[in-house]
């Protein structure tokens, strides 16, 4: 039992380090030096000295609402290392790579929210786009799912395969390449299995 009280006092103490007292506002204009413990998309919970309060947002001025909404971001990203190797393709930007032989380049955000998994679009290009340059299926179309405006309405996670020179996408030996990427980064990002879609 005493082992549990220290360690209850240590993290309370570690928790008050870590906490960062401010200046609160309440919408009728009272101010309150306090630490923030937690928040919800409803309440705020501040602590000063020993006591805790919890506070409905629309009884704090609109800079602490602010702050909480921050608080809140931050509280509920995924970690982009947490990815592991297929954090290199979390830049927000078409970064290259090589799966199985099979060219492609990815787009992906370089940060997601814990609860919140993405679609996966995957661009089979035409015929006219295959080779090994892996740059010629980036003829434009890619690169409309990623534009600022789309991925603000319509955010995603975007591959694009490039079919090898004089080959097609009917070949199988590429179909289940294509499917094992699909896969593989299913597998490892933040991607909704029920909203995968081909183009």
């Amino acid at each position: 039992m005493k082992s549990l009280i220290l360690i209850t006092c240590i993290l309370a103490t570690a928790s008050s380090l870590i906490a960062e007292p401010r200046t609160w506002t309440s919408s009728d204009g009272k101010t309150t030096t306090a630490e923030f413990v937690s928040a919800t998309d409803s309440t705020v919970t501040i602590r000063k000295g020993r006591k805790t309060f919890t506070l409905p947002l629309d009884k704090i001025s609109e800079a602490d609402r602010d702050y909480v909404k921050k608080r809140l971001t931050e509280a509920n990203k995924l970690s982009v290392d947490s990815l592991g190797e297929h954090a290199k393709y979390a830049k927000a930007a078409w970064v290259k790579g090589e799966y199985k032989s099979l060219k492609f380049q990815i787009h992906a955000p370089d940060a997601f929210a814990k609860d919140n998994k993405l679609p996966l679009v995957v661009f089979l290009h035409g015929a006219g786009e295959r080779g090994s340059d892996n740059q010629k299926q980036m003829d434009g179309r890619p690169e409309k799912f990623t534009s600022k405006k789309n991925l603000s309405k319509r955010p995603c996670i975007v591959i694009a395969p490039q079919c090898p020179a004089s080959d097609y996408w009917t070949n199988q030996k590429h179909v289940d390449t294509v499917l094992s990427l699909i896969k593989d980064i299913t597998k490892n990002m933040p991607v909704d299995e029920d909203r995968i879609y081909i183009s």
